[in-house]
């Protein structure tokens, strides 16, 4: 599922579960993530960047980018962004190594 808002792109034509204006605020950027949680069932950690998009210009998210992260947050395997440069095998083995972490909440 891909976020667009309704006062951003137009996706009028699309069948989107929930519409929602751009936020403006780190705190409307998790209420929105709370509602799309609570629409979609969603019951696992969500990451939530700030509204600078610090994370995605860290991480050069765009188009598309595949990373692995512990669960204090660090780093453990970054791909090249997508969705030519992904190695799915890499990924899969990366995760298949991990040890199963229940978070807590």
């Amino acid at each position: 599922m891909e976020a667009h808002p309704t006062d951003g792109w137009d996706v009028s034509g699309d069948s989107q579960p929930f519409m929602l204006k751009q936020p403006v605020s780190n705190a409307e950027k998790l209420a929105a993530a709370k509602v799309f949680a609570a629409k979609t069932g969603l019951n696992s950690p969500i990451a939530i960047d700030s509204i600078e998009n610090k994370a995605a210009r860290l991480y050069a998210g765009m188009p598309d980018r595949l990373l692995i992260l512990d669960p204090n947050g660090i780093v453990e395997l970054l791909q090249k962004p997508g969705p030519f440069d992904y190695l799915p095998a890499d990924l899969r083995e990366h995760l298949q190594r991990l040890p199963v972490v229940t978070p807590s909440r």
